[in-house]
């Protein structure tokens, strides 16, 4: 194995964003929603085991509320959805979108992927 050696005051590439992204927030917005679902996530080992995935449409409000939640794609798991549902609810009411994107995150939405990362 070969070993790692740490070095300090290294410049890393590090994560570019779009400048669409970067302008907007866009995503550390959505890394703010994921961690606040990430809190209220857990399912069932025997569950986890099936490995279910399933992806969501958010539609936040200016205020934080969820306006309507979508399958993009369902786990093929009516359990595992309903526990994603129950996430999305525990997790209310999400962080104020910045004045930016607030209108873009509550009409188009965010899409999330589950299991979060």
């Amino acid at each position: 194995a070969q070993e790692v050696v740490a070095k300090g005051n290294v410049v890393t590439p590090g994560q570019s964003l779009s400048p669409t992204a970067r302008e907007t927030g866009e995503a550390s917005y959505l890394d703010v929603v994921r961690d606040r679902l990430e809190a209220n996530f857990a399912i069932p080992v025997w569950l986890k085991r099936l490995d279910p995935k399933a992806r969501i449409l958010l539609q936040i409000s200016a205020s934080g509320s969820v306006i309507r939640l979508s399958f993009v794609e369902s786990s093929g798991n009516a359990e595992y959805d309903r526990i994603v549902r129950q996430t999305v609810e525990d997790s209310q009411p999400f962080p104020e979108p910045d004045e930016s994107m607030a209108d873009r995150v509550a009409s188009e939405g965010i899409v999330i992927d589950f299991p979060l990362r």
